[in-house]
């Protein structure tokens, strides 16, 4: 059986990831592992995340702020992405919307039976071809190079114009990865306690985006990832204590 570029997460239920951004042009990040995992249990409605700090609607794509002004970001769910490669260390990881994915992750399931030990062989599936929804001008075919197997997005145009185009590797699953606090706060529990921040006026100014200074929200965000990193600590220790009490 060949192997595979590009298969982050080889599991037969692929999970969704859960991505969120600001505006256009930023990069897509995903949510903490917790929140997706409520998410992708939701059926649509409606999820409170980061500890009841936000609501995420996957209906609508959003996510909006309960205590703070805060302009509401952009959400979706994602399976499939493609790999755009900054460097050969660096990388960023662009999701398809799930109409695309549906489609790239039947081409691949498709591909792995028919390169298993009872398939018919994947010539039939490398000439298959599936055209992107969300992007027209681009395709995605299963490539072989010696005895790896890959999914590629290329330009739609065929033939001898299409040699040198833009080509991407898809990634199926997002991979390893961690979000700042999240261990903290599934440590503490619960959010118990609410503190209520008065700013002055200055604060129409700091929360502009052409202003390097951080906002009052950011230095609130900061400041409760010190406070949980802190208690999580001194919990720990107090945990050390008791357990060489008891020796």
């Amino acid at each position: 059986m060949p192997s595979w570029e590009g298969i982050e997460d080889a599991s037969t239920m692929l999970p969704r990831i859960w991505l969120t951004r600001t505006k256009e042009g930023d990069v897509w990040k995903p949510l903490r592992k917790i929140d997706c995992k409520a998410l992708n249990e939701s059926r649509g409605e409606e999820v409170f995340i980061e500890g009841g700090r936000a609501t995420a609607d996957p209906k609508n794509g959003t996510i909006r702020y309960n205590f703070i002004n805060r302009p509401q970001t952009k959400l979706m769910p994602a399976t499939w992405f493609t790999r755009e490669e900054k460097s050969s260390k660096e990388f960023v990881l662009h999701p398809l919307p799930e109409m695309d994915s549906w489609q790239v992750e039947l081409l691949y399931q498709n591909a792995v039976r028919a390169s298993s030990s009872l398939g018919e062989g994947i010539e039939d599936i490398l000439k298959e071809e599936v055209i992107l929804e969300s992007d027209p001008n681009f395709k995605v075919m299963l490539c072989r190079n010696g005895g790896v197997l890959s999914l590629k997005k290329r330009q739609k145009t065929s033939g001898f114009f299409s040699l040198g185009g833009p080509q991407f590797t898809l990634q199926r699953g997002y991979g390893a990865y961690s979000v700042e606090g999240e261990d903290d706060d599934n440590s503490l529990g619960p959010l118990t306690h609410v503190v209520f921040v008065i700013h002055g006026i200055g604060e129409a100014m700091w929360s502009r985006e052409d202003v390097d200074t951080l906002c009052m929200s950011e230095e609130c965000d900061r400041m409760r990832a010190n406070i949980s990193k802190k208690k999580v600590a001194t919990w720990r220790e107090e945990c050390k204590k008791c357990e060489k009490a008891k020796k």
